[in-house]
């Protein structure tokens, strides 16, 4: 769940067990989970401790891509270079006002983004970008 982009088998079972034993989550998986799936989706599942297969998980948005076990790695390395041909500048900022989304109402939001872009457009990377 702490992963940027997740990319699963599509023999991959998925499951937050935690409170079967009487502990919650753990290092942020309440947060996580809950910013991924949405309050309602994480409660279900934390609270009953139902597993879902690889299907679900697409649909509820706790993994972006399912593929096969043979072409899963394939997978993430082309989207690791797809990533590394941009910015490493701007990936770097938009990933943390991306993150922060979810810590901010959306007047601070859009402050976040706008810092972000003026952080951006003074650099190397940009001007060479254009």
């Amino acid at each position: 769940m702490a992963c940027d982009i997740r990319v699963a088998s599509e023999t991959a079972k998925f499951g937050i067990t935690e409170t079967l034993i009487g502990i919650i989550p753990g290092p942020g998986g309440i947060q996580r989970l809950s910013r991924l799936v949405g309050k309602g989706r994480a409660k279900e599942l934390i609270f009953t401790v139902r597993r879902i297969d690889v299907g679900e998980a697409g649909e509820i948005g706790l993994v972006e891509y399912v593929m096969t076990a043979q072409s899963l790695l394939k997978k993430a390395s082309d989207i690791a270079n797809q990533i590394v041909q941009n910015g490493s500048i701007t990936v770097t900022r938009v990933k943390f006002s991306i993150d922060k989304r979810g810590d901010v109402d959306l007047s601070n939001q859009l402050a976040i983004e706008q810092n972000v872009y003026e952080l951006i457009i003074p650099t190397k990377e940009r001007l060479e970008g254009l």
